[in-house]
């Protein structure tokens, strides 16, 4: 199928077909394909077609296809400050979560995921995967632990009770990894 007819299949499918199976089936087909990936990222950053679920679909290919994200994931990220949702966001984040962060621009998910933490009022899937991410950078970079202890701390007290609850785990865990 051409990439121009996949496009208006897509199009057809975010405004009409929009259950889980029917996503995941989408997914499916978009994660064998580099170019039905391009379209529907195209389609996405457009953003006049229910951008909620084409990033949901964007998000659960990569999670068939992590070779998606090794090439796409950047241009995602610089996306970001465009999300009209915070759904958006949570699957660019969640599609990080899942893959391997290249070095070349992983200092651009860790600015992302420390400015979403100083931000209380992100929504909550937000947070939690900017604190997973950077639990995986902790334990990468473990000179930079303690700042990133320092940011998460001093911005807890703003945070929901859940998200609280993720800090006080993370931060149990980061002292049990460090004895």
């Amino acid at each position: 199928m051409k990439e121009k007819d996949f496009a208006k299949r897509i199009e057809y499918f975010l405004t009409t077909h929009r259950t889980k199976q029917k996503c995941d089936e989408l997914a499916a087909e978009v994660s064998k394909n580099e170019a039905y990936f391009e379209v529907l990222i195209d389609i996405w950053k457009r953003g006049n077609i229910h951008p909620n679920y084409a990033a949901w679909v964007a998000s659960h290919a990569v999670m068939r296809n992590e070779e998606l994200f090794k090439k796409y994931g950047e241009q995602l990220f610089d996306f970001i400050p465009h999300c009209k949702t915070s759904g958006e966001e949570r699957e660019i984040l969640r599609m990080a979560k899942e893959s391997e962060i290249s070095e070349e621009w992983e200092g651009k998910v860790l600015d992302n995921c420390l400015s979403n933490i100083e931000n209380p009022a992100k929504a909550i899937a937000i947070h939690n995967y900017s604190l997973e991410l950077l639990d995986r950078f902790m334990k990468r970079y473990t000179e930079l632990e303690n700042e990133i202890l320092e940011i998460i701390s001093r911005n807890k007290p703003h945070y929901a009770v859940t998200i609280q609850r993720k800090i006080d785990k993370l931060f149990h865990k980061r002292s049990s990894a460090s004895k």
